[in-house]
């Protein structure tokens, strides 16, 4: 009988966990500058895509995944704030965390980077706008479109629209409109031109 049980052990040895390999992702640099708030926002956002993407959604694994990615700088400020809070909590842990690193962004910093943006070459109407548009969020400007309004009359690559939009006091919506259709006209001219060129060539 003890041969028997014996031979049923060999045959069958305890299981061995298999070491979880985790994907590499970047920490979160508290003393990066003074504006840890919006350093801290852009951190998070990707960390909870990572979430989804990894299928975790149990409150405790992705508090702890949380706090090993964030680094050993932002556990220790969990650790004084986290008095009533449990690592099982996830949403009351980002809420902490948020209610600590958000009050450090710097509203003039933001207007600064707001103003600071141009137009590049090559860059699209509304790609522009669209990137505006990320960058004002962070300004708590009280009359947003107003705001991207100007700056896209005053920093935008095309005179033409510079012009048109001085000259009429454009706002928001017959600013990209007209916009759109010089960027039409002018992709059509230059088209025109080129296919003229190449049957005189």
């Amino acid at each position: 009988m003890p041969d028997n049980v014996g031979s049923s052990q060999a045959q069958n040895p305890p299981a061995i966990s298999t070491p979880i390999t985790l994907p590499s992702f970047f920490s979160f640099e508290v003393h990066a500058d003074s504006n840890a708030g919006r350093h801290w926002h852009k951190w998070l956002t990707p960390f909870e895509h990572l979430l989804v993407r990894l299928g975790i959604n149990d409150p405790t694994r992705s508090s702890a995944l949380l706090l090993h990615y964030a680094g050993f700088e932002v556990d220790e400020i969990f650790d004084t704030l986290s008095n009533t809070v449990t690592n099982s909590q996830y949403d009351k842990a980002v809420d902490k965390l948020n209610e600590y690193f958000l009050p450090q962004t710097s509203t003039a910093y933001e207007v600064y980077n707001f103003w600071q943006a141009k137009q590049q070459d090559g860059e699209s109407l509304d790609t522009y706008h669209t990137r505006s548009r990320q960058l004002a969020k962070k300004c708590e400007f009280i009359n947003v479109n107003k705001e991207i309004a100007e700056h896209i009359t005053l920093t935008c690559t095309s005179n033409s629209l510079r012009r048109h939009a001085l000259r009429d006091n454009f706002n928001l919506t017959p600013l990209l409109k007209t916009g759109r259709a010089l960027e039409l006209s002018e992709h059509q001219a230059r088209q025109v031109e080129k296919h003229e060129a190449e049957i005189n060539s």
